[in-house]
């Protein structure tokens, strides 16, 4: 396998054999030895919504269906039937400490 950083043109994926084809978060080419990092600092951050306990549990993902997603925003200001359903998203998120 080469070390040097002159792979391929398609970003990495996770457990892929062909290793030549891999680039860093700037679209550089990347090897393993290469001297860089292959992913993006900030990348432990990112995942989806589907893995967050706080979203997943209260059934929004599997009921979002039921949010109306034709309201319109205009400038800062939401319609009111829209500011109700994110009060009451709110409300069953809502997690008491102490």
């Amino acid at each position: 396998m080469p070390t040097s950083c002159d792979g391929g043109s398609r970003p990495a994926v996770s457990g892929r054999a062909d290793a030549a084809a891999r680039m860093d978060p700037i679209r550089r080419p990347w090897q393993p030895g290469c001297g860089r990092k292959a992913a993006h600092p900030n990348a432990r951050f990112t995942t989806p919504a589907r893995q967050c306990p706080a979203i997943a549990v209260a059934g929004w993902l599997a009921n979002c269906e039921q949010i109306d997603t034709h309201y319109a925003r205009f400038g800062n200001k939401l319609p009111q039937a829209l500011r109700d359903e994110l009060a009451a998203l709110r409300r069953r998120l809502t997690v008491v400490v102490g």
